[in-house]
């Protein structure tokens, strides 16, 4: 169960937010605040549990209708990339880095705001550099 499973949970006997959906401004600005949290988070130990996480909860509004939580989703997952070594990426969280590329590029071919396609477009080109880096240093590492 996702973290933040309690602010999309609604209930009869208070009012809440509905993030999901006539409040998904809310919801856009959260993900864009644990972005920055993310990002500001690079050095600590646990940011690669936090970049799990935040990847489990970027993979479950992956295909929201409103762009800016489109958006904000893919911020999110950018600062997951420069936050965290790339080594990390490749092992702990190679299925879903995986995952998360093959959505950037249907992202790019199909998503009909064109800022996040260009969005995921700079994701792809993030995250592809930041690998090759990663390969290089360990290919000029001795053994």
């Amino acid at each position: 169960m996702p973290v933040f499973y309690h602010l999309f949970v609604r209930r009869r006997d208070k009012t809440t937010l509905d993030l999901l959906g006539e409040d998904c401004l809310m919801l856009g600005r959260l993900i864009y605040t644990l972005g920055t949290i993310m990002g500001a988070s690079k050095h600590a130990p646990a940011a690669p549990q936090m970049a799990a996480h935040m990847m489990e909860f970027v993979w479950t509004l992956r295909y929201h209708t409103e762009p800016y939580v489109r958006r904000s989703l893919l911020f999110a997952t950018a600062m997951v990339i420069v936050s965290i070594p790339g080594h990390f990426l490749m092992t702990d969280m190679q299925q879903e880095m995986l995952e998360c590329r093959l959505w950037l590029i249907d992202i790019v071919e199909r998503d009909a705001d064109a800022e996040c396609s260009q969005m995921a477009a700079l994701n792809l080109s993030l995250f592809e550099n930041h690998v090759k880096k990663e390969l290089t240093i360990n290919a000029s590492l001795p053994t």
